[in-house]
């Protein structure tokens, strides 16, 4: 997901983090660095929406760069997660953004 912002790396993840807390249980907001950049690595918990009947967690990195602000996300069901951490962990530390 991209959209425009002009701050730096952590101000983006800050703001989203916000914005995660009013749709979803944030459970992790921890401090990283993703492609040199310091930002949060955040993971959430959500409802599911109707259809869908399967809770989900996700693992999200944020990076802000040249006026845009970058997040990549990895969901995965609630009840499969914790084997897929390390797969999430190496999708969100993959990110990179062109300087």
């Amino acid at each position: 997901v991209t959209e425009p912002f002009t701050g730096d790396s952590y101000e983006y993840a800050r703001a989203n983090e916000t914005a995660l807390r009013k749709a979803a249980m944030v459970e992790i907001a921890r401090e990283d660095v993703v492609d040199g950049d310091p930002t949060l690595v955040i993971e959430a918990r959500w409802t599911p929406v109707p259809p869908s009947t399967v809770p989900y967690r996700t693992m999200q990195s944020f990076l802000s760069s040249r006026g845009t602000g970058y997040v990549v996300s990895c969901a995965v069901s609630s009840s499969a997660f914790e084997r897929y951490r390390s797969t999430c962990e190496s999708i969100v530390h993959s990110f990179a953004v062109e300087r």
